[in-house]
């Protein structure tokens, strides 16, 4: 194994969260590589570090000090635009400053994700207030994969935006399935090596996710 390969492995090995197969051949190489080991080492410290950190609460009043400083920052810029400017030109930047942040709602509201995705929603969040709205949290995912192990074995990696407890990585060759694990996704990327039967043909790779009530499904190109 490459240490290239073994360090996409890390956190799950921190967090217990990597396959059994993954962890054998993980461990061989961590056994073998002063250099990987060593870095293992030092994730564990800053992880544990974290962990023990005090979770702190925002005061109950900073939402409402944001607010007020945010309007008597708009109140100021537009006193000094209507010094500076005519009439005419200070409507024109109201409507254009309107428009604008229109555009940057709409471009948040959906996102675009690769493969048969459905469009997914996004999430808003003030300092100390968290606020869903109706639609689920945005979503983005994105894949590759590649045999090994003279094709006994395809790796799998998936991007990941947000964190998925399961995710379905299904192997097919014909229409018919050869493979097949479940796996958690955490970002910014996730590797599962799925093992296979033997097949005579192309090998295909989808990745079905069921979160928040979505069914999603992706494809993944094989190398």
């Amino acid at each position: 194994m490459k240490c290239e390969r073994a360090r996409l492995w890390f956190s799950d090995l921190i967090d217990g969260s990597i396959q059994p197969a993954q962890r054998v051949v993980l461990e061989a190489h961590l056994a073998a590589c002063a250099a990987c080991a060593e870095e293992v080492r030092s994730l564990r410290a800053v992880w544990s570090g974290l962990d023990a950190m005090p979770s702190l609460e925002p005061p109950a009043t900073l939402r409402a000090t944001i607010w007020q400083r945010i309007e008597a920052h708009q109140t100021q810029a537009d006193r000094s635009a209507r010094r500076a400017r005519p009439s005419w030109f200070t409507g024109w930047v109201r409507v254009t400053t309107v428009t604008a942040g229109a555009v940057a709602l709409l471009a948040l509201a959906t996102v675009s994700v690769p493969g048969r995705f459905r469009s997914a929603g996004w999430t808003s969040w003030i300092p100390g207030v968290h606020r869903s709205t109706s639609k689920p949290p945005a979503l983005h995912v994105t894949g590759t994969a590649q045999t090994e192990s003279g094709d006994r074995f395809v790796a799998v990696t998936l991007r990941a935006s947000a964190v998925v407890p399961a995710a379905d990585v299904i192997v097919t060759a014909h229409g018919a399935e050869i493979g097949r694990s479940r796996v958690a996704l955490r970002p910014p990327e996730t590797t599962v090596r799925v093992p296979v039967a033997a097949a005579t043909g192309p090998i295909e790779v989808r990745v079905e996710i069921r979160q928040s009530q979505r069914a999603l499904t992706l494809i993944v190109p094989v190398r």
